[in-house]
């Protein structure tokens, strides 16, 4: 906004058609109080009763450069937030992941470059289909955080296919991990839809975990060793949903997944996971070499237990155990 006075009645303001710039005194002396009391602190209030035309319209032109400062400020952060152009000629909007990064010291451009080499990496191995591949993901990323933690949010139109995944990691070298896991989630959600059943999703993201969360559930698999009480696999397929705290889950969730990687290949446990959307899990046990679900929980548990037996290390590279 900007006011001149052009005598000593009225004013004219620039940018408005010459029959509405014409305003008299009082009303744009009463218009530029009326915004100052809107945004003004209580005690300046109280001292534009008494202050002339020109001293409150001084007051009006500064507040009015704060403003547009600050909203310039806005608007690069809020550019930030849009697809990071890469420094190939690839044209940002044409990127199919967009990043934000908030503190640490590495890159948004090589956190898209770590992101976009992972998310190939995980995506070869599943058959995503046109749709998906089509899709596009918003990365926030918080680096140097106290925090652990992630969180994937899948489209909210199918117009508008936008996955947003949230970050929040203590160094590089662990938000690598939670990358994985998460990128997982989106490339899984893409080839089978809302409908893929939890235990299989947390199951097969789980297999990118960082070493210490590895640790975390190996204890959770002694402890059931220990005590000779191991959980019943049936309760976690059939839950609808597995919380991020929910350990237990999560621990039974990796290691059947990983035990039903030892007995079919990539492609077999596609398989097995569309036949488990179509036509449910009773209908898809079959398909992993066993009649029921308990000839499969009772394999399952004989193949931990033979795990515990072997050398710490080979347990650490999860080596496969027939």
């Amino acid at each position: 906004m900007s006011a001149r006075a052009t005598d000593g009645s009225a004013l004219r303001i620039r940018g408005l058609p010459a029959q509405l710039s014409a305003i008299s005194h009082r009303t744009i002396r009463t218009f530029a109080v009326a915004i100052l009391v809107c945004i003004s602190s209580s005690s300046t209030r109280t001292l534009l009763a008494d202050e002339p035309l020109s001293a409150i319209l001084d007051r009006l032109e500064q507040t009015n450069h704060r403003l547009n400062r600050s909203l310039s400020i806005e608007s690069r952060t809020l550019a930030g937030a849009q697809l990071i152009a890469s420094k190939s000629d690839t044209p940002a909007i044409d990127r199919r992941i967009r990043v934000l990064v908030s503190g640490g010291e590495i890159s948004a451009h090589a956190i898209q470059t770590l992101a976009e080499e992972l998310d190939t990496r995980i995506a070869s191995d599943w058959s995503r289909d046109s749709a998906g591949s089509g899709s596009r993901i918003a990365l926030n990323v918080n680096l140097g955080s106290s925090d652990d933690k992630a969180l994937t949010l899948t489209p909210l139109r199918p117009d508008d296919p936008l996955y947003r995944i949230r970050i929040s990691s203590p160094d590089i070298d662990t938000f690598r991990t939670v990358l994985a896991h998460e990128l997982t989630h989106v490339v899984l959600h893409q080839r089978f839809g809302d409908s893929l059943p939890p235990w299989f999703d947390e199951g097969l993201a789980s297999r990118e975990d960082a070493p210490h969360r590895v640790r975390i559930r190996q204890q959770i698999i002694d402890g059931w060793i220990r005590s000779g009480r191991f959980p019943a696999i049936d309760r976690v397929i059939q839950r609808q949903r597995i919380d991020a705290d929910d350990v237990q889950s999560y621990a039974v969730s990796t290691t059947l997944v990983d035990y039903l990687l030892t007995r079919l290949s990539h492609s077999e446990l596609e398989q097995l996971i569309d036949t488990t959307i179509a036509s449910g899990w009773p209908a898809a046990v079959r398909r992993t070499g066993f009649e029921s679900t308990a000839e499969l929980e009772a394999a399952w548990r004989d193949r931990l237990l033979r795990r515990e037996s072997l050398p710490q290390a080979a347990r650490a590279e999860n080596r496969p155990v027939r």
